[in-house]
């Protein structure tokens, strides 16, 4: 059976994926946000692949172990990989369902994910929204409404504060994280509608699923400039 089309490309990409972070790393680039952007794109491409043989997906996941991914990272990707392909038919089902309203997401955060968040020197914009969008899916969030996504471009925004937020670029990184969470599979936790404020009132198996690698679970935090 032949490969169907993009995926021998991508395995290539993939075996070739230290060298490409090394010339990034000589152009003066961070290592870890070349790491997270190029894992979320590698992601959303594989996850865009069609229906896949045991033998491609064999491959593929060849090359991520063999690649400079972190821990969390490869196991984004061998995910990916997994339930690429027959994931379109699933990701339409799950988009038909009613938006996710999280309005208080800066609470539900990882600590983690916040520290990332803030080290605007370390992590570039686009990797920034990525990490927020990451934050989000494991939270099972994949439909979020209008106001989430907005509250999400807030805290990129107070977090960054020499940044500057025209309204095009305020609805252009919406759109971008609407993309994210929608891209690859779903977190498999129970679907919620209207998200609780706080951390200790989320279901156990999105705790689970959101902070299984951290050491505490996130307290609730004041921002007022999240309002202004």
């Amino acid at each position: 059976m032949s490969a169907p089309v993009g995926t021998l490309a991508i395995v290539t990409e993939l075996e070739d994926a230290a060298n490409l972070i090394k010339l990034q790393l000589a152009a003066g680039l961070g290592e870890d946000d070349i790491k997270e952007t190029l894992s979320r794109h590698y992601e959303s491409r594989i996850c865009g692949l069609p229906s896949l043989s045991s033998g491609h997906k064999s491959r593929l996941t060849e090359a991520i172990n063999a690649g400079p991914w972190l821990p969390a990272q490869k196991k984004i990707l061998a995910s990916a990989v997994l339930t690429g392909g027959s994931q379109l038919k699933k990701t339409a089902s799950v988009a038909r369902r009613p938006n996710q309203k999280c309005h208080n997401i800066e609470n539900l955060i990882q600590m983690s994910s916040m520290a990332k968040l803030k080290d605007t020197a370390k992590y570039s914009e686009m990797s920034r929204v990525s990490i927020i969008s990451a934050s989000a899916k494991s939270l099972g969030i994949f439909n979020p409404d209008e106001t989430t996504l907005f509250r999400m471009v807030q805290l990129l925004a107070v977090t960054d504060p020499k940044s500057t937020y025209s309204q095009r670029k305020v609805w252009d990184q919406m759109a971008t994280i609407q993309k994210f969470c929608k891209a690859g599979a779903p977190a498999k936790v129970e679907y919620v509608i209207n998200y609780e404020p706080t951390a200790e009132l989320l279901p156990d198996d999105i705790k689970a699923s959101a902070y299984s690698d951290e050491l505490a679970l996130p307290s609730p935090v004041e921002w007022v400039e999240l309002d202004t």
